[in-house]
């Protein structure tokens, strides 16, 4: 597609040579680019919108993708802060949930937000029976339990809590495998913490790109194939899309029950964001 990726120092390692290598970018190559579309999870640090602005960049979309602070106090209080002036530098605001846009625009602002849902083909994550098969005599899980969790590897997503639990399940159910998908700074914390229950065996986790097993079935879906139960436990929001890419594959199996799901799986979700995003998921399986 003809696209670039750059790379800049951290900010937080290397502020001058961050603000020193970000301005000289702008400066030498702001006349190039008609827009720019910053998507980001706190407000915290906006000068890519500030820079685009001084050096001419006429099409500024911030999209929000948080509902709320996931870094420190202090980073907290530097998006409150600059929540009151994004509107000085940026031009169109977008957001992936009602909650996203509370969380990064103010009031005066909501009724310029566009929510841009991503978008899921169904067709894509439809369940079959027999590639499942295939795919489970191919791993060695014929006769496993599946628990599966796909995210970041960050606290975020809350896996060590996953770990937790699936502790105490497979003293109930020694057939019971729960698999992590994902990358992130947790990588090296939950396997410490996997070795340490004696685990190994039980919990894998597929996120070395040189892992076998990934690099056979790197392809998501083949993956989601094999899971009994589909369990995500995010500290913060969760948006729709993560039941609707696997709620035709559970109808079909008839292997979950949906009714008050958001209740059960998703209990730090606030009372408005569960009820938001799945108040309409009230009609079960059976």
């Amino acid at each position: 597609m003809g696209a670039k990726t750059i790379h800049f120092p951290a900010r937080s390692q290397d502020l001058k040579g961050y603000q020193r290598e970000l301005t000289a970018f702008f400066e030498t190559h702001a006349s190039e680019y008609h827009a720019i579309w910053v998507n980001i999870c706190s407000l915290a640090n906006i000068d890519y919108l500030k820079l685009a602005k001084k050096y001419g960049i006429k099409k500024r979309i911030l999209h929000s993708h948080n509902s709320q602070n996931m870094d420190s106090k202090l980073r907290g209080m530097l998006h409150q802060w600059n929540k009151k002036s994004v509107d000085k530098y940026a031009t169109d605001f977008w957001a992936c949930s009602e909650e996203a846009a509370d969380w990064f625009f103010e009031p005066k602002l909501r009724d310029k937000v566009i929510q841009i849902h991503n978008a899921i083909s169904l067709d894509k994550v439809s369940f079959h029976k027999e590639k499942r098969e295939q795919y489970r005599k191919e791993l060695g899980w014929e006769d496993a339990y599946i628990i599966g969790n796909i995210g970041r590897l960050h606290f975020q997503k809350n896996q060590k809590f996953l770990i937790d639990i699936f502790a105490e399940i497979e003293k109930l159910l020694p057939e019971a495998r729960l698999v992590l998908i994902g990358q992130g700074e947790d990588e090296a914390m939950l396997k410490e913490k996997v070795n340490a229950l004696g685990l190994q065996d039980k919990i894998h986790l597929l996120n070395d790109m040189n892992d076998n097993i990934y690099n056979k079935y790197c392809n998501l879906l083949k993956l989601i194939a094999e899971f009994e139960i589909w369990v995500v436990d995010s500290k913060h929001v969760i948006s729709s899309q993560d039941v609707l890419e696997k709620m035709k594959e559970l109808n079909e199996k008839k292997a979950a029950i949906l009714y008050d799901f958001p209740v059960r799986l998703f209990s730090h979700l606030s009372p408005r964001e569960s009820h938001r995003h799945f108040g309409w998921l009230k009609v079960g399986a059976q």
